[in-house]
């Protein structure tokens, strides 16, 4: 081995090591970036052959930088148009200056233009195209609303996923709490049921559609012991759909056709103690129209 081979070896190795720092130094400053993978330096010899194949390792080393797929840690953001992807997989994404002049819905891509990400910070823009932290859009698979289904499996056939144009997803209800509180000095009632010997409140609920509706419920003080526990009987005084309209025959002007839907049990000190038995408290609601049963606790 010459001196020129030695002095060689020595620069590559340095080469070598410069290159490992310098992996070492952008891992640490992306390590708080959303979908950043970290690269792990690994080192090979340099192995020449002769003419007649005789191997000569010899020769250096050289420095190359493998990338870690493995999955990250899954961050929770609260930003409910933010996604992760749990296992094998990636985003496929692309640059919004190929999507210049285009509606949020036109395809525009081809193989030259997508990338591959693992980062899921996405938002809408002005145009609601979902788009990350660098600026690139989110693609899929437009699926037909009527089959549900769509063509898969070709990069031309993918579009912009946008929230143009879309309406929120709401749940009809089906369990509710409720929080108030009932007037210790108010006297028992025996005899006729008023609006004015009852104390009201409204429970807001969603129905099967999505749309805003409310029932009315009305807490009428039947008993009062010597220890201070007091019994309420709460009734459903009528419902109104989403288009204003009453639901079935309540009615919260008229007591006659409110509903029971069972008693309260409370301690001297006001704290709920159960129903008629002592038991957790459990009202099942029944709305009616396009309201499913609905549970309050």
């Amino acid at each position: 081995m010459g001196i020129t081979t030695i002095f060689n070896n020595g620069v590559l190795g340095l080469t070598a090591q410069n290159r490992a720092l310098g992996t070492i130094s952008n891992n640490i400053a992306n390590a708080s970036t959303s979908g950043f993978k970290a690269s792990e330096t690994q080192f090979s010899d340099f192995v020449l052959s002769d003419r007649t194949g005789n191997k000569d390792p010899g020769n250096g080393v050289r420095a190359f930088e493998r990338l870690d797929h493995s999955g990250g840690t899954v961050t929770r953001t609260d930003i409910t148009t933010n996604a992760a992807i749990n296992g094998n997989g990636f985003f496929i994404v692309q640059d919004l200056a190929a999507q210049a002049g285009t509606t949020a819905t036109t395809a525009q891509t081809s193989d030259d233009s997508v990338f591959l990400t693992r980062s899921g910070d996405f938002s809408p823009d002005k145009e609601g195209r979902l788009v990350n932290g660098a600026g690139k859009a989110l693609m899929g698979f437009k699926l037909d609303p009527a089959s549900g289904t769509g063509s898969f499996g070709s990069l031309s056939s993918m579009t912009p996923v946008s929230l143009s144009g879309l309406q929120d997803y709401r749940e009809a209800s089906t369990q509710a709490s409720l929080n108030l509180n009932l007037p210790y000095d108010q006297a028992p009632v025996a005899g006729e049921i008023t609006t004015a010997n009852t104390t009201g409140v409204v429970l807001n609920m969603v129905d099967k559609n999505g749309a805003d509706g409310a029932m009315a419920l009305r807490f009428l003080k039947t008993g009062q012991a010597e220890d201070g526990t007091s019994t309420w009987q709460v009734f459903n005084a009528g419902v109104v759909g989403a288009d204003g309209k009453p639901v079935g025959n309540g009615n919260v002007n008229d007591p006659t056709t409110w509903k029971s839907l069972g008693t309260l049990n409370f301690a001297r000190n006001g704290t709920l103690t159960g129903g008629p038995t002592g038991s957790p408290v459990t009202l099942t609601l029944n709305p009616g129209g396009d309201f499913s049963q609905t549970t309050l606790d």
